[in-house]
């Protein structure tokens, strides 16, 4: 179908989710750049990327004052697109993997049109080490508390930052939930082996 409607994103991002679950990251990046290449140079992908640079690295700028910030996240607000989200979350990810790291701000992008996009979040938090991967993963763990990916990454990353346990009581309510969830998962048969 795909070959007769050339113009339609939701197939093409259809054949890149299949492409990424074979692990033919090129194939993926390449269903998806004429739609991002395009958003890119739309008002939205323009003002996305503007936004998510005041939000994202707030302590780099000093100029910048709280004014700035509630602007840019008003912004982004009201350009919110799901869809897109997705479709900027496998392209990055298809550049990150095809070792290609301009695919962390794809993903970045990825998650100023969808804040709620854990699957973002998480993929962000695996680009980075250290401190940074525990600041992403956190934020992932904060969108999603039971999460089992974004909580096994907080977990670990903290852990392995932080060289402590003591974390481990409070967050008990959502390693419960994160292990029923599991459990779930593994009874429908998703998600595995994870």
């Amino acid at each position: 179908v795909f070959r007769h409607d050339r113009k339609n994103m939701r197939l093409a991002h259809q054949i890149a989710r299949l492409a990424l679950s074979l692990e033919d990251f090129q194939r993926a990046e390449e269903r998806l750049d004429p739609f991002v290449s395009k958003w890119e140079e739309s008002s939205k992908g323009k003002t996305t990327k503007s936004a998510w640079e005041v939000i994202r690295y707030p302590a780099i700028r000093k100029d910048q004052n709280q004014d700035e910030i509630e602007q840019a996240n008003f912004k982004l607000e009201s350009i919110k697109d799901p869809e897109m989200a997705g479709v900027l979350l496998d392209y990055g990810w298809s550049k990150w993997k095809l070792k290609d790291t301009i695919g962390r701000k794809y993903i970045g992008w990825a998650i100023a049109l969808d804040g709620k996009n854990v699957d973002a979040r998480i993929a962000l938090a695996q680009t980075y080490e250290g401190k940074e991967a525990l600041e992403c993963y956190k934020k992932a763990f904060e969108t999603a508390p039971s999460d089992p990916r974004a909580l096994g990454g907080f977990v670990q990353a903290k852990i392995i930052e932080e060289q402590n346990l003591d974390f481990l009581s409070i967050i008990g309510p959502s390693l419960e939930e994160g292990i029923k969830t599991c459990r779930e998962r593994a009874n429908v048969g998703v998600y595995l082996p994870h």
